[in-house]
Formats: C-alpha cells, sequence, structure tokens
C-alpha cells in the first residue's frame, strides 16, 4: 500500500501481541525519509495512522499548528520525533 493509499486508517499491525501503540507519523509523496520511518515501524510490526500532507488538508493544519515544516514527523506515547532518527524512535518505541 503507497502512502497515498493509506489515507488515514491505522496499519493493520501490533507491536509483540502487546497491542495498539498510539503512533501517528506525518509524511509528503515522494519522501525518502517518511518511506524509511514507515517501512522501520512496519518491520517491527508497530501499527501507525499515517498524515499524508500532500493528500490532506486537516493534516497539513495540524502539522502546521504543532509547529513543524518538514516531515516525517512522528508523534508516539506522548512524544514527538521529527525525522527519521532509527536509534531514537526504536528507544522510545521499546524495539531497542
Amino acid at each position: 500500500m503507497t502512502g497515498s493509499e493509506s489515507g488515514n486508517r491505522p496499519h493493520e499491525l501490533t507491536r509483540d501481541g502487546v497491542g495498539q501503540m498510539d503512533v501517528e507519523i506525518f509524511t509528503r509523496d515522494g519522501c525518502k525519509s517518511s518511506r524509511r520511518a514507515k517501512d522501520f515501524l512496519a518491520r517491527h510490526g508497530i501499527g501507525f495512522v499515517e498524515r499524508n500532507l500532500s493528500a490532506d488538508a486537516d493534516a497539513r493544519a495540524e502539522h502546521a499548528r504543532i509547529g513543524y515544516r518538514g516531515v516525517p514527523v512522528i508523534r508516539a506515547e506522548g512524544h514527538t520525533i521529527y525525522g527519521f532518527r532509527e536509534q531514537a524512535l526504536g528507544k522510545l518505541l521499546g524495539i531497542f
């Protein structure tokens, strides 16, 4: 499924049978870092809601409201990570 196909639907994934984590990722079509972040989450079984700024005006408004200009922006467990930083994201989500 591509970013444009996923819209705002949560991906059907859970982490280690523990249950759905509350992860949201702001992306743009064609962004390699966004793709890497989504692939990382999927590879580790982390469910997420994709907010595609290329296709969703509400996502663009929320992204601006929280004060970011670039993507990916990942919100999880009450924290925000700007950019795809594998170690920071893995540590936050209990992968590493």
